[in-house]
């Protein structure tokens, strides 16, 4: 009996010391770098989630609930909704830089981490918000009202006004220019920087080549209101009594408008859509042959003209009118004001300033317009910029504001 129990015990002992050398062999032939320790959850982020006055240049940062987790890379999700796409995947680092963002705005962001087999652990959905832009009086140099202005970059502003004032920025400092008339300026748009139209009363019309200005050739005498364009070869001006000029490279002709209300301003889409607003709400559209009416639901005169797309397009005017036309139909948007607004343009759908009567100016963000401080109280005729910043404003008296951060 003794010696069967024996045999039992000796044979488990070598059955245990089998399994610990099999062990033992495994466990040596495999990499430590391929063990998964784990991934932990993304968070201490930075800026700190809810923080307001943040730069418009953050840098985000963020680490893990365990530092020695091991992590193959990170997907970070970055934008102004509350469910924020994807801005980069498989980030290998704890911090990222997004574009330079726009100012008074709320923005979200979460951070996804990955580990070795590609496994997601999330983390929770961050915000904050970044400081309001401030609206400083430059010396423009001139004490004529100036009406319109158009920026091609940061050194290439200009701006057009009384008596034929043209003044341009170069970065540093305006300068006047010579125009070559007296008569008014009314506004500027340029294709680019060396390629820049201004109208103006009794059918004025300039160009500017890069190195000086010229009067061109009209038939027309109505004053002229507004300008825009597609390129240089395709360029439309509108003016008093419905009046509709279009420039196509050699000499500027007259369209049939189908008004003989006077049309204030007129902007032209991407994609080449053109609309003209002007007196009484009227609101005109160019389907690349005819020029059609369409109804915009207020008599209220119409003043200013953008659009971030043909189906994105906003309409200012008299007593704090604001429209937005969606690509069916136009509609009032609620305005926060009861002055004139005259100039309007943006830099997307989310970053649109209008301007008006005494030095009153609007930012719309995508969801509501809100009024913003000028510290002026001249009137503000037209509004440009480069993109996000940078936005000049002209006035009454010579007046130009910069609006930066």
């Amino acid at each position: 009996m003794m010696i069967v129990r024996n045999a039992y015990v000796a044979r488990r002992r070598i059955h245990i010391l089998l399994v610990f050398i099999v062990f033992a062999f495994l466990f040596s032939c495999s990499d430590p770098s391929e063990v998964d320790e784990g991934v932990a959850v993304p968070d201490a982020p930075v800026p700190s989630n809810n923080a307001v006055n943040q730069s418009t240049a953050p840098t985000l940062r963020w680490a893990l609930s365990e530092p020695h987790a091991n992590v193959a890379g990170f997907d970070v999700y970055f934008g102004s909704a509350d469910n924020p796409p994807l801005a980069v995947a498989d980030h290998p680092d704890h911090f990222y830089v997004p574009p330079e963002l726009l100012v008074s705005t709320e923005y979200f962001w979460r951070i996804v981490a990955k580990d070795q087999n590609q496994n997601e652990h999330g983390g929770p959905l961050w915000r904050f918000s970044t400081r309001d832009g401030v609206w400083t009086t430059m010396n423009s140099g001139t004490s004529q009202s100036l009406s319109g202005v158009w920026t091609n970059s940061i050194d290439k502003v200009f701006a057009v006004g009384n008596g034929g004032a043209i003044r341009h920025f170069d970065g540093i400092g305006w300068n006047a220019m010579t125009s070559g008339t007296h008569h008014n300026l009314t506004a500027i748009w340029g294709a680019s920087a060396d390629d820049v139209f201004a109208v103006g009363d009794n059918g004025t019309t300039l160009h500017f080549d890069g190195s000086g200005w010229s009067v061109m050739r009209n038939d027309n005498t109505h004053n002229l209101l507004g300008v825009c364009g597609a390129g240089r070869l395709d360029v439309f001006a509108v003016g008093d009594n419905g009046t509709i000029v279009h420039f196509e490279g050699d000499s500027w002709g007259t369209m049939a408008s189908g008004t003989s209300l006077s049309l204030t301003a007129v902007w032209v889409s991407p994609g080449e859509e053109v609309f003209a607003v002007g007196s009484s709400g009227v609101i005109r559209r160019f389907d690349g042959a005819v020029w059609h009416a369409m109804t915009s639901g207020t008599s209220q005169n119409l003043a200013g003209v953008w659009g971030s797309t043909g189906n994105d397009v906003f309409a200012t005017g008299d007593n704090g009118t604001i429209l937005h036309y969606n690509g069916v139909e136009w509609a009032a948007m609620s305005s926060p004001v009861t002055e004139h607004l005259f100039g309007v343009w943006g830099s997307s759908d989310k970053n649109v300033f209008a301007v008006g009567n005494i030095g009153k100016i609007l930012r719309y963000d995508g969801n509501t317009w809100k009024s913003l401080n000028s510290d002026i109280t001249r009137s503000l005729n037209g509004v440009s910029g480069t993109a996000t910043m940078d936005i000049f404003s002209t006035g009454d008296g010579g007046t130009i504001l910069r609006y930066g951060p």
